[in-house]
């Protein structure tokens, strides 16, 4: 306000009879909630353009308040209406007897200095204007000035209720914080930044990929650790405000990668197991004067290759020969067959229900003998890979195999044969479980093999009056696909045998021992 505004108010004023006092020096008090429990109390001087803080405001709670007495000194400076002051809520002047509403039409302040209290609760509070000199002034000595003389006592100390809206900064209750919707909010100046690591957080992501050539299966895991650090930054103010800010930077990838192998042709094996087995059940029919003979086969079998793997069979069944005439025999039988297939990161077995015909024919010189096999047969397995990952396999199929041996017997005893065998494995298409990144989807089957062979049976019959008690005989044979086997037994008048063999086929070894009654009618 210009000077000639100032003092054409004052004329107006004497003219109205108003005392003069009530336009000097300090003539409003104000005082604004922060929602945590501190208030500011600010003073409003008719002097504009004031530039310093003087003297200090002492606060006690009054009518049962409690509150410690506090002295604060003034240590904020407005020259425009600080935020949140509300006329005749939060901020007053004096009609000299009493507070009443600030009103501009009464009274006009133009610099404000303001201090806060904190730690205010509701209730009633006596605040008292300390100026310079007095014996409570932090300078007992100092003069105080006329810019912020209270214009009266009113104004000087006055007790007040501070409500619990006001405290909460909402002093009308209209949702809205005071300071948002009076008064001139001024922007506070940064003081001071701080940023520090507010939090850390780690994601751990696991990559497996597999691969397989159809004997060994590897699995490579890739495990990416993704590490983000969280800053917060607490920037201060000049009015004691702060804010807080939060930024992620400094991610940090962390790789390793490990390869885990573990083979998985434990079926493959199996079939090489079997073949040997079904190999020693091609049966020989033998020559009695007895026309119908029943015989048993119990046979336990050793298996092993070069790849860890350890297998243990057995097949326990018999049979029936029958002459129908003195050249021409047949035949069949049924057995039952096991097989255990222990791997280094693996555990298989095999179920076969194996029946089986056969055919001779004697000649003077040559004899052909036939055997055919069918089996019904079930797989299981366990396999890991270096025990970082675990499936199962279950399936099930057949066989099938027709072996033929020409036998040259015009000796006794040393019998040169040639033979050709066609063999059919069939099995089902199955779907492995345990570890999803490692299971296979194995497809279906069926695989017809002709191998052919040569071979040399020795015999010699000894013992007895007719020396014809015991029998010794051998049997080596060599095939196309460069497998091999020998066979020896001993029996004791076509009653009891015994027998063992070895043998070599698809990378498998085995040997075995037999032991068979053969019964005569």
């Amino acid at each position: 306000m210009s000077y000639f505004k100032k003092a054409l108010a004052v004329s107006s004023a004497l003219l109205m009879g108003m005392p003069m006092a009530s336009f000097a020096h300090t003539n409003s008090i104000g005082y604004v909630g922060d929602g945590q429990g501190g208030v500011t109390f600010w003073y409003g001087s008719w002097h504009g353009g004031t530039n310093f803080n003087e003297a200090e405001v002492k606060l006690e709670g009054a009518n049962g308040t409690s509150y410690t007495t506090t002295i604060n000194q003034f240590n904020l400076l407005q020259n425009s209406t600080p935020a949140g002051l509300i006329p005749g809520t939060n901020y007053f002047t004096s009609d000299g007897t009493q507070l009443v509403p600030y009103d501009t039409n009464v009274q006009t302040s133009y610099t404000w200095q303001g201090l806060t209290f904190s730690g205010l609760s509701a209730g009633d509070y006596t605040f008292t204007y300390i100026p310079l000199g007095d014996a409570e002034s932090y300078n007992p000595t100092g003069t105080p000035t006329q810019d912020w003389e209270p214009m009266d006592q009113v104004i000087r100390s006055a007790t007040v209720t501070l409500s619990a809206t006001l405290l909460s900064g909402d002093a009308n209750q209209n949702g809205i914080l005071d300071i948002y919707e009076f008064g001139t909010q001024t922007t506070p100046t940064l003081v001071s930044s701080a940023t520090n690591p507010y939090s850390v957080n780690t994601i751990t992501t696991i990559t497996e990929t597999p691969s397989d050539d159809g004997t060994t299966q590897k699995m490579t895991r890739d495990v990416d650790l993704d590490i983000t650090t969280t800053y917060a930054t607490v920037d201060t103010y000049s009015d004691g405000s702060t804010t807080t800010s939060y930024s992620s930077t400094n991610t940090k990838r962390r790789h390793s990668s490990n390869t885990y192998s573990g083979r998985i042709d434990q079926l493959k094996v199996l079939d090489g197991v079997s073949r040997a087995n079904n190999s020693l059940l091609n049966h020989m029919p033998s020559k009695t004067k007895q026309k119908f003979r029943i015989f048993e086969n119990n046979r336990l079998m050793k298996s092993y290759n070069a790849d860890g793997y350890d297998g243990f069979s057995t097949i326990f069944g018999g049979g029936f020969e029958l002459d129908l005439t003195k050249g021409w025999t047949i035949g069949g039988q049924y057995n039952d067959m096991y097989t255990e297939l222990k791997g280094v990161d693996s555990l298989s077995h095999s179920k076969r229900e194996h029946f089986g015909v056969f055919n001779s024919f004697h000649g003077k010189n040559l004899a052909l003998i036939t055997n055919g096999g069918l089996s019904k047969d079930k797989y299981d397995y366990a396999r890991t890979l270096e025990y970082q990952s675990g499936n199962w396999g279950e399936t099930q199929g057949q066989q099938w195999w027709v072996n033929n041996r020409l036998y040259l017997t015009k000796s006794k005893t040393i019998q040169p044969f040639i033979g050709h065998t066609v063999h059919n494995v069939r099995r089902d298409a199955y779907i492995e479980t345990g570890t999803v990144s490692t299971a296979r989807r194995v497809d279906e089957l069926n695989k017809t093999t002709h191998v052919g062979e040569g071979g040399l049976r020795v015999t010699h019959r000894f013992g007895g009056k007719k020396k014809d008690f015991m029998g010794m005989t051998l049997e080596a044979s060599y095939a196309t696909d460069s497998s091999y086997e020998v066979v020896g037994g001993l029996d004791f008048n076509k009653f009891l045998f015994v027998e063992g063999s070895h043998s070599s086929a698809d990378g498998v070894s085995n040997n075995s021992v037999a032991g068979k009654v053969k019964f005569r009618f």
